[in-house]
């Protein structure tokens, strides 16, 4: 069930969906610290929720020099989940997503080739045509050919290409130039969208771990009631500026409660972002009905053990009611033989009586 809302590492809020999405850490290839959830970081109704532990995730590497296990968030979603029992919200982790922008072709790239890495495994030489849509359709195929590797599946979203990680791992990118016409944008992964990065390896004497940009997930906080989130012992920064709080992201305040965020009237799926949060909106109502079940389901089982309750004590007072009834009708039974005994011997006695005259009149004569 969920009356919490959503909040997110990103900031954003959406108080009517009874969830919450948190973001997990360096989500590009910004230079900055990869940031993890710290012990001090955050409190979840009062309960300051300890560090994420890089041991938590199985999933992810940390061959790109972004890439954290503990920044992930899949480890963030297990640091929230040790504290459920107390705090009342679990955390869920939700897909990583890498929207790679749009593509687009240079005649004069015509034949150049590249290569793009993901989680340090290579999908092999890519080589471009003349034909945007085909350029990308190649891309896709040869991305999903390692997915079993990876674990991260490429689809065309329309204009470029998005990378997905279904369990939450960290997805880290880099492209490899040659030192050719060779682009990220002219296979659908635009080198300035978050996520992405790419270089001449070998003309600018650097490797997938310096250049890879990393995208982390976000994770879902989902309760039965109102819930609040906020700062811990270190405070809304931090004290190096960029920890704290706001350094992962989240935003403090009370969920669940509010009528903030959107509306399914207004949903808008005319862009990528917007058909995302029209999914979003959408799984926000259907936690809604789901959680209104499981109340009035929750009622209805009181009520029937209630019912039940009464039937049995019903029961056991009729019962005992007949008990009583039998145990009055033998006593009654029994005074009702003993009365007749005693009038049988009171007659015998007074017949008895009645024959003494008699006799002394017999003897008279």
């Amino acid at each position: 069930g969920n009356a919490a809302a959503t909040l997110g590492f990103d900031g954003t809020g959406n108080a009517s969906s009874g969830v919450v999405n948190t973001s997990s850490g360096a989500s590009s290839n910004e230079t900055q610290a990869i940031r993890t959830l710290l012990d001090g970081d955050l409190r979840i109704n009062g309960v300051s929720i300890e560090a994420s532990r890089s041991s938590d995730d199985t999933s992810s590497n940390e061959l790109a020099d972004t890439s954290s296990k503990a920044a992930s968030g899949i480890s963030i979603a297990a640091a929230v989940n040790r504290n459920s029992d107390t705090t009342g919200v679990s955390a869920q982790v939700n897909a990583t997503v890498v929207d790679g922008g749009a593509s687009t072709i240079a005649r004069s790239a015509d034949g150049d080739a590249g290569d793009v890495i993901i989680n340090g495994t290579s999908v092999g030489t890519l080589t471009l045509g003349s034909d945007k849509e085909t350029n990308r359709s190649n891309a896709i195929a040869a991305i999903n050919q390692v997915a079993g590797k990876t674990g991260v599946t490429a689809t065309d979203n329309g204009g470029g290409i998005s990378l997905t990680a279904a369990d939450g791992r960290n997805v880290s990118v880099a492209i490899d130039t040659k030192g050719t016409g060779f682009t990220g944008q002219m296979i659908g992964l635009d080198a300035s969208a978050k996520g992405v990065a790419e270089a001449d390896f070998t003309g600018q004497g650097t490797s997938y771990a310096a250049v890879a940009a990393t995208t982390s997930s976000t994770i879902r906080l989902e309760s039965s009631k109102e819930f609040t989130v906020g700062s811990g012992t270190n405070g809304a920064v931090g004290t190096d500026g960029f920890g704290g709080l706001s350094g992962l992201g989240i935003k403090a305040g009370t969920y669940g409660g509010a009528e903030s965020g959107q509306f399914l009237s207004e949903v808008d799926i005319s862009t990528v972002e917007g058909a995302l949060d029209a999914l979003s909106a959408l799984d926000n109502a259907l936690q809604s009905v789901t959680s209104e079940r499981a109340n009035l389901g929750a009622i209805q089982n009181r009520l029937q053990s209630t019912i039940d309750n009464l039937s049995i004590t019903s029961e056991n007072l009729q019962s005992a009611n007949s008990r009583i009834l039998d145990a009055d009708f033998a006593a009654e039974t029994a005074e009702l033989s003993r009365t007749q005994v005693l009038q049988q011997a009171g007659i015998s006695i007074l017949a008895q009586a009645n024959a003494a005259p008699q006799q002394v009149l017999a003897l008279l004569q």
